[in-house]
C-alpha cells in the first residue's frame, strides 16, 4: 500500500490512469416496474463497485476498505472534527493510488499498461459473470513523461466517452418466437418457475462469494423469486433472477455493509436495547413483542406501502448541478499535481459521504420526531399477518421508512411516503449544500494557510539565521529547527501577526523501520482463472537479514522461472518494501534470494509474478522474525564540568548510553553519547534546564536499532489503532 508515499512519489512510479465506469445505470435499475427487482439492481451495482472491483484491485496491491470508510469516516457527526480527520482516515482506508471508488465509478493509478489491461479485463469479465445486463466501460491511459495528471484525466475521459458512444452489443434480438421475461418485457426468458431449481443451477445463479454455500444461495434465491412472482406459469430472464437474488441478499445479509440500507438501519436501531437482549438479527426480523419502538422499522417493502390518500407516492430525485464544470476548473486553482490529486481524491469521497450522511441524518431526525407514523400491516400470502400479544390476536404492523434506489456520489433516487417526500427533499438539499460549502471554505482556508506558512517561514529564515525548516515527506510534517521554546513562541506570533496564519505545534513523528532477525523459506503462488487467459506466477524465495537496505539475488536453475519474469519479481519485492507486516512502516536491511518457482506457458505474465513476489514477501517477513527499528541519534554535548553527573544520569533515563568523554576548552567537558530519536525531541529544553542555559549539543543520525520488546508492542498496537 502506498500509504507513506507522497502523491509526487506515486506519480513517478505509476503513470497509467485507469477508469471504470458503469454506464446507463438508470436503464439497468429501472428496466422493470417491480420494486424488489429495482432494489436488487441498485444493490447489485453497489456490490460490484464496493466489493468485486476492490477485490480485483487488492490482488494487484491496491487496498480499499469500504467497511472502514463507512464506519470511521462517514459517521463522524462534528463537521470540524470530520474535516480535521478526513485526510488521515481516507489514507488509512484507501491506497493513495486509488483516486475514487463509488457510485458506479472508479479511478486509480497503476505502474504499467500490462497491469491496467489485466485489471480492465478482469473487471469486464466479473461484470459479465455476475451482472450480465449491466454495461461497464473499462479503459486506461498512459500519462506521458511531461504530461500533467489533469491532462491525463481529460484524455482518459475523452477515450471513455468515445467507447461509450460506440454502444454495446445488442444481445436481446426482438424475434417473434423469442419468449421474453414476464418482469422486464425485454430480455429472453431462460428461467421457468416450473423448473426453477434446475434453471437457476444451469445459469449458475450461485456463482459469487468466496466460500459461499452454493446450495443455500440457490434455495434462498428460489424462495425470493417465489415471493416476488405469484403465478406458476411465469418465465423470467437471467437478469431478473440475479436482481431478485441481490434484493434478497441485501435485506437478509448485507455482510459487507455497503448499501445505504445498512447505514439507515444502524442509524435507527436502539443499539443498547438490542445488545441487552442479545439479538443480532436484522431489524425487519425483530418482533414488536421484543423491542416495542424499534421492531417495526421495515425496509423490505412494496410500492403500495408508500401510498397516501389517493394512492400517491413520494419520489425524491437529486443530482448535482454543473459538477463537471466545477471539476474542470479545479486544475486552474491548484498549480502542483500533489495539491490537485490530494484535493480531487478528498473531494470525491467527501461528496459521497455528505450525500449519504445528510440523507441518513434527515431521516433519523424525522423518525425520532414521530414523522414516520404511517403503519402498514405485514402481509403473508396477500393477507395481514397476526401474532398473539397478551392472549390477544393483533395485526403485525411495520413502519415504512423508504426505498433507497440510488444513494452515492452526488445522486439520490428514493421512494418515500407521499406526505413526507417534499420535506425530506427540502431538508436534504439545504443541509447538503451547507456541508459542501463548509468543505470548500475549509479547503480554501487550508490552501491559503499552507501558502502563507511557506512564504512566512521563508521570509523569517532570511531575517533570522538561527532558524531553519524543512518538510519531512515521510511523516508529512513541517519541521522547525529552533533555539528553544521562546524561539518557537516568537516564530508562531510572527506568523500570526505578520502573515495572518495560525499554526499548531504537534509532537514530531518518529520514522520507524521494520526488518527481520531470522530467515525464512517461503512460496508465493498466484493462480487465478476467470475465463480466457488466467494468471499464474509461482516463486520460492529465501529471506534473511542484510547489511544493505535491500539485496536481491536470483539462483534459479533450469528455467523454472523464465529470465524475462525475474525483473518483475524484483520489482514486486522492491514495491513491497514500502510497507512492513508489523505496523506498515518501510522495510530495510533485508535480503531476498529467488531460487525456484514455476510458470505457465499461457497464463504467466510479469504482473502475475509481481503479485506472487508480494505474497512471498508478506509470508517471508512474518516467518523471519520481524522486528521494529528506531533511529538512534549521535549526540555531542558541551557542558561545564559541574553538570557531568546530571547529564549522564539523564542520558541513561532516555534509554541512551555514554560513549566517551574528554576535556573541552579548559573547564568544559565534551560528552559523546547515543540515544533513541523518540527520547531526544525535547533535549534542547532539557539541557538548557539542567545547565542553566550554559550547555549546547550537536545531534545527527547514527543508525537504526531494534526497539525493546514491550515498547515495540505498544508502538505497533497504537499504530494499528490509528
Amino acid at each position: 500500500m502506498a500509504k507513506n508515499k507522497t502523491f509526487e512519489e506515486i506519480l513517478k512510479e505509476n503513470r497509467v490512469l485507469v477508469s471504470i465506469e458503469t454506464v446507463k445505470i438508470k436503464d439497468f435499475i429501472f428496466s422493470t416496474n417491480k420494486l424488489k427487482l429495482i432494489r436488487g439492481a441498485s444493490y447489485l451495482l453497489d456490490y460490484m463497485n464496493q466489493v468485486e472491483v476492490p477485490r480485483i484491485l487488492k490482488k494487484y496491491g491496491l487496498e480499499y476498505n469500504a467497511k472502514k470508510l463507512v464506519n470511521e469516516i462517514y459517521d463522524i457527526s462534528n463537521d470540524d472534527e470530520f474535516l480535521k480527520q478526513v485526510d488521515e482516515k481516507i489514507d488509512d482506508a484507501i491506497d493513495k493510488r486509488i483516486l475514487y471508488i463509488g457510485a458506479g465509478n472508479a479511478k486509480f493509478l497503476v505502474d504499467s499498461k500490462t497491469v491496467a489491461h489485466e485489471i480492465c479485463k478482469e473487471i469486464k469479465n466479473i461484470y459479465k459473470e455476475i451482472a450480465p445486463s449491466a454495461k461497464v466501460v473499462a479503459e486506461y491511459y498512459e500519462i506521458k513523461e511531461n504530461e500533467k495528471i489533469w491532462d491525463g484525466i481529460d484524455e482518459l475521459a475523452q477515450k471513455t466517452a468515445e467507447k461509450k458512444s460506440e454502444g454495446f452489443p445488442v444481445l436481446n434480438i426482438d424475434l417473434p418466437f423469442a419468449v421474453k421475461c414476464d418482469l422486464s418485457g425485454t430480455e429472453p426468458a431462460v428461467v421457468s418457475l416450473e423448473n426453477l431449481k434446475n434453471d437457476l443451477e444451469k445459469i449458475e445463479i450461485h456463482r459469487n462469494g468466496e466460500g459461499s454455500d452454493d446450495n443455500k444461495q440457490v434455495e434462498d434465491t428460489i424462495n425470493a423469486i417465489r415471493n416476488v412472482i405469484k403465478k406458476d406459469n411465469m418465465k423470467i430472464s437471467e437478469e431478473s433472477a440475479v436482481k431478485i437474488k441481490y434484493s434478497n441478499k441485501m435485506i437478509k445479509d448485507d455482510e459487507n455493509e455497503i448499501g445505504f440500507y445498512s447505514i439507515i438501519k444502524k442509524a435507527l436501531v436502539d443499539k443498547e436495547k438490542i445488545e441487552k437482549m442479545g439479538i443480532k438479527g436484522k431489524i425487519n426480523e425483530l418482533s414488536s413483542k421484543e423491542i416495542s419502538k424499534w421492531a417495526d422499522i421495515h425496509l423490505n417493502t412494496d410500492i403500495d406501502d408508500y401510498a397516501v390518500g389517493d394512492n400517491f407516492i413520494g419520489f425524491v430525485y437529486s443530482d448535482g448541478d454543473r459538477l463537471g464544470d466545477f471539476l474542470k476548473n479545479v486544475k486552474k486553482v491548484y498549480t502542483t499535481e500533489e495539491e490537485y490529486l490530494k484535493f480531487m481524491r478528498k473531494f470525491s469521497f467527501i461528496l459521497d459521504r455528505n450525500t449519504k450522511y445528510v440523507l441518513k441524518e434527515v431521516i433519523k431526525k424525522m423518525y425520532e420526531n414521530g414523522k414516520f407514523l404511517n403503519k402498514k400491516p405485514i402481509l403473508k400470502d396477500g393477507k395481514p399477518k397476526y401474532e398473539i400479544i397478551n392472549e390477544e390476536k393483533k395485526i403485525v404492523e411495520k413502519s415504512v421508512i423508504g426505498e433507497f434506489l440510488i444513494v452515492g456520489g452526488d445522486d439520490v433516487c428514493a421512494v418515500f411516503p407521499a406526505d413526507l417526500a417534499l420535506e425530506i427533499s427540502a431538508k436534504f438539499q439545504k443541509q447538503f449544500e451547507e456541508k459542501m460549502k463548509k468543505f470548500t471554505e475549509n479547503e480554501n482556508k487550508n490552501k491559503n494557510d499552507e501558502e502563507k506558512i511557506s512564504t512566512g517561514l521563508q521570509k523569517l529564515t532570511e531575517e533570522d539565521p538561527s532558524l531553519a525548516w524543512h518538510r519531512n515527506m515521510e511523516t508529512g510534517q513541517t519541521v522547525l529547527e529552533v533555539q528553544g521554546e521562546l524561539h518557537t513562541t516568537t516564530l508562531i506570533d510572527k506568523l500570526k501577526n505578520k502573515f495572518g496564519v495560525e499554526v499548531k505545534i504537534e509532537e514530531l513523528k518518529v520514522p520507524y523501520r521494520e526488518t527481520v532477525k531470522g530467515t525464512s523459506d517461503v512460496q508465493g503462488k498466484y493462480k487465478k482463472q476467470s475465463g480466457g487467459h488466467g494468471q499464474y506466477g509461482d516463486v520460492k524465495i529465501k529471506f534473511s537479514p542484510s547489511e544493505e537496505h535491500f539485496t536481491f539475488e536470483e539462483t534459479v536453475v533450469g528455467g523454472s522461472v523464465p529470465k524475462s519474469y525475474i525483473p518483475a519479481v524484483e520489482k514486486g519485492l522492491r514495491e513491497s518494501l514500502s510497507q512492513g507486516v508489523l505496523a506498515g512502516f518501510p522495510v530495510t536491511n533485508i535480503k531476498a534470494e529467488l531460487y525456484d518457482g514455476s510458470y505457465h506457458d499461457v497464463d504467466s505474465s510479469e504482473m502475475s509474478f509481481k503479485v506472487a513476489a508480494n505474497l512471498a514477501f508478506k509470508k517471508g517477513m512474518l516467518e523471519a522474525k520481524p522486528v521494529l527499528l528506531e533511529p538512534i541519534m549521535e549526540l555531542t554535548i558541551i557542558i561545564p564540568e559541574e553538570y557531568v553527573g546530571d547529564i549522564m544520569g539523564d542520558i541513561n533515563k532516555k534509554r541512551g548510553r555514554v560513549i566517551g568523554m574528554e576535556a573541552h576548552k579548559g573547564t568544559k567537558q565534551k560528552i559523546m553519547a547515543e540515544a533513541p530519536m523518540a527520547e531526544t525531541f525535547k533535549y534542547a529544553n532539557d539541557l538548557k534546564a539542567m545547565t542553566q542555559g550554559r550547555g549546547y549539543f550537536i545531534m545527527s543520525l547514527a543508525r537504526y536499532e531494534e526497539v525493546p520488546y514491550e515498547l515495540a508492542n505498544k508502538i505497533i498496537s497504537e499504530h494499528k489503532k490509528d
